[in-house]
């Protein structure tokens, strides 16, 4: 049996992968020395009866921030592909955030 093209699929894949649809609250812009990171802070309902409001903060870099900044409008209904990472703070602790992979406009 043949596993190499099962072992493909899941080598281009993030066992942290996450999938959101939210809209767009705020977006915002860190300089750093190479260009920009961008912050958009996506509202979407949790999975509750209640239907109770979430706020969450994704963060894209590279190849994804020229597209967050045009897809990000306050207001817009985005798609994203993203995953789990975590950033360590100065005090060794670690702070988890969503780095966006793949955002669409809806």
């Amino acid at each position: 049996m043949n596993d190499r093209p099962l072992r493909k699929t899941v080598g281009h894949k993030s066992i942290n992968q996450v999938y959101i649809v939210g809209e767009v609250v705020d977006i915002g812009f860190i300089p750093r020395n190479k260009g920009y990171i961008i912050r958009a802070r996506i509202k979407m309902r949790s999975n509750t009866k209640n239907g109770n409001l979430v706020y969450i903060d994704v963060y894209g870099y590279k190849r994804v921030c020229e597209v967050m900044t045009l897809v990000c409008q306050t207001g817009n209904i985005v798609y994203i592909e993203g995953e789990f990472r975590n950033f360590v703070t100065e005090r060794r602790t670690a702070k988890p955030f969503i780095l966006v992979t793949y955002i669409e406009c809806l």
